[in-house]
């Protein structure tokens, strides 16, 4: 009823830095995610929380014409707070 969708996305996709010459090397390569919401709905991000272990750092995320963006690494459960009002 409040319209409030709280959201946790996990990339299962284990992608690991396997140059040797890479200051990355056996660690997690980051990539973009974008997940688009419906042209109805009004999307609006109020808080991103990423799922790295016992740390939880805030999480840079944006959200610009009904689409949430954010970089993850591996096998991380991204949380996301998002206001949806439809038209």
């Amino acid at each position: 009823k409040s319209g409030r969708l709280i959201m946790s996305v996990c990339d299962p996709h284990v992608d690991i830095e396997t140059d040797r010459n890479s200051s990355r090397f056996e660690r997690s390569r980051p990539r973009t995610v974008r997940i688009a919401f419906a042209p109805h709905m009004k999307a609006r991000l109020l808080s991103s929380t990423s799922g790295l272990p016992q740390t939880n750092p805030p999480l840079e995320a944006s959200m610009e014409h009904n689409v949430l963006t954010y970089t993850t690494a591996n096998a991380v459960s991204d949380t996301f707070e998002i206001q949806i009002d439809e038209d």
